[in-house]
């Protein structure tokens, strides 16, 4: 950006030199835009702030609902598979003698 001597370089100096200049305004123009930038301010500020904790209570009761469904999602194919495939423990399964 600067070079050796401390000057700007060609490169800064074209991009400046192809800037548009900002005309002056009369001081009626400056006075309105300053009054609208005023009471837009004004306006912001006397609005009501967002509870801080709401976003939070939000994003979690999503989780926790997901949560909730998850596990019923689980819990019914789970069941689903058990109907569809029933097997029974003790077919493999004998008793065990008992020592004496």
């Amino acid at each position: 950006m600067f070079d050796s001597t401390g000057r700007l370089s060609h490169e800064v100096r074209s991009l400046l030199a192809s800037e548009r200049s900002i005309p002056a305004q009369s001081s009626i123009v400056r006075a309105r835009v300053l009054a609208n930038a005023r009471g837009a301010l004004a306006v912001e500020n006397s609005a009501p702030a967002a509870p801080k904790g709401a976003p939070r209570r939000v994003g979690l009761a999503a989780l926790v609902l997901a949560g909730v469904v998850s596990a019923a999602v689980a819990a019914a194919a789970y069941q689903a598979g058990a109907r569809l495939n029933p097997s029974t423990p003790e077919a493999g399964l004998s008793k065990p003698s008992p020592r004496w």
